[in-house]
Parts: structure tokens; sequence; C-alpha cells
């Protein structure tokens, strides 16, 4: 369901001229359906699909509600989370591949351990990524409360 939902959010930002709002939606899409083929750790990979899903429903009900105004502000970030996204994909995809050899059973072994480690240091990444996104919208709400406050009440009306 997240991959249909995130399909349809890359779909509708086809019209908008913002590379890096398609870039960031067609990347998220890519990693979720990295996740979905996954073999192994498919299950600790959820919480960064739904976090990653998070995010980039943030973005778009930002740019709904003001299109050029959120799409240049989500810039930075939009950029860092396509990259972080593109790294994690490499990095879950290269972990998905069984090595050959001698020692194949050791190196097996060691990496499944390690992966879970990698997940959670993943998953603390998306979540601090997250935060910037959801500080930004919060940031830019409260100036958009306080423009409007300014406007019913000016400061000379608060000083009577």
């Amino acid at each position: 369901m997240m991959i249909f939902n995130a399909k349809a959010i890359t779909a509708g930002a086809e019209s908008l001229p913002f590379p890096y709002v398609k870039g960031v939606f067609g990347t998220a899409v890519f990693f979720l359906e990295t996740v979905e083929r996954l073999q192994k750790n498919r299950e600790n990979m959820k919480e960064l699909c739904a976090d990653t899903m998070e995010i980039i429903t943030i973005v778009r009900d930002r740019i709904l509600a003001h299109t050029d105004t959120a799409a240049i502000q989500f810039k930075a970030q939009c950029e860092e989370l396509e990259s972080f996204l593109t790294d994690l994909v490499e990095a879950v995809t290269s972990r998905q591949r069984r090595p050959r050899g001698f020692s194949a059973v050791g190196k097996e072994i060691l990496k499944s351990g390690n992966t879970t480690d990698k997940i959670v240091r993943w998953c603390n990444r998306l979540r601090d990524v997250r935060s910037n996104f959801m500080l930004m919208t919060t940031m830019d709400t409260n100036f958009k409360v306080d423009k409007v406050l300014t406007v019913i009440l000016p400061s000379t009306n608060l000083l009577a």
C-alpha cells in the first residue's frame, strides 16, 4: 500500500517545476520497491518505510498548500533525503548479496548481527531528517500565525 501511495504522490509531482521534489519522490518509490523485494530483514525495514512515507506526505501537503514557497523551503532537505535514500538502497542491496567462497558461512553470520545495528542507525538518521521537515513546517506555520495576528491585532491596539 505504501508503494501505491508513494507512486500516486510521485505522479502528482510530475507537473511541478521542482526537479528536487520529483527526485526525492521517485527515490522514495525506488527505496520502497527495493525493501519489498528484500529476502532478509524486510520486517526490520518497516519503520524506515513508514518514516519515508511520512516525510514525502509532509512535503506533498506543504507543496499543495503553498506551492512555490514550500518547494523552495524544502529544497535542501529534499536533496539530503534523496541522497540518504539512494545510499540506503545501495547499502541494503549490497547486504543482500550472498558472499561466495570458503568463508561464506562465516561472513553471513557476521553480517546478520551487524545488519540489525545498521538498520537502527538508519532509522535514527531518517528520524533526524523527518524532524528537520517537521521543524520547517512548524516554523512556517508559527510565522504565518504571527503574521495573521499582526494583521488582526495591530501592536498599537495591544498597548492601549
